[in-house]
């Protein structure tokens, strides 16, 4: 797909699949509709009328059966809870560098994902955030962590490696 063929396709996939949200410090996704329900690779743009898309608000790509890869910008600062909970094909998300905050269940019963890295941002990992995701074997964390609510691996029976990473600020 050419860039501007992309371009299109980002606005249209923004104005007609989803609803989105003004808030103070830009735009938050807010519902994700079915028009896009089959697609095996998902991608969210940076920024809506001059406005950065900087949330996804929860449940909104939850139960999205076909869905092996989502592509999220690096404006992106707010992932709530259960955003993706029963995707159970999503094998790869990389998480933005600017996120803050990792609701809990967010990756809930993603059972095909097998690595993730959590960006030095995030320093609280909410319950049951990995929760029965069966084919995680590798998380990469980081120094700044504060808390791991209860729940984040249960029934994680893949997971060997927990790896600390070192972020340069």
């Amino acid at each position: 797909r050419s860039s501007a063929a992309s371009d299109v396709y980002k606005r249209q996939f923004l104005l007609s699949n989803n609803i989105l949200q003004k808030s103070d410090d830009g735009y938050y996704l807010r519902f994700y509709t079915t028009g896009l329900i089959h697609s095996s690779e998902i991608t969210i743009p940076e920024a809506h009328k001059n406005n950065k898309v900087v949330g996804i608000r929860g449940d909104v790509f939850a139960n999205i059966r076909y869905v092996k890869k989502i592509n999220l910008p690096n404006s992106i600062n707010t992932i709530r809870g259960k955003a993706f909970e029963n995707d159970s094909k999503l094998e790869e998300i990389s998480l933005p560098e600017n996120l803050t905050y990792l609701g809990g269940g967010a990756f809930r019963n993603c059972k095909s994902l097998k690595s993730i890295t959590i960006p030095s941002g995030v320093t609280v990992i909410n319950g049951g955030t990995f929760e029965n995701c069966t084919s995680l074997e590798q998380i990469n964390l980081h120094d700044e962590i504060t808390e791991i609510h209860g729940e984040t691996f249960k029934n994680c029976k893949s997971l060997v490696s927990i790896k600390s990473v070192s972020y340069t600020h």
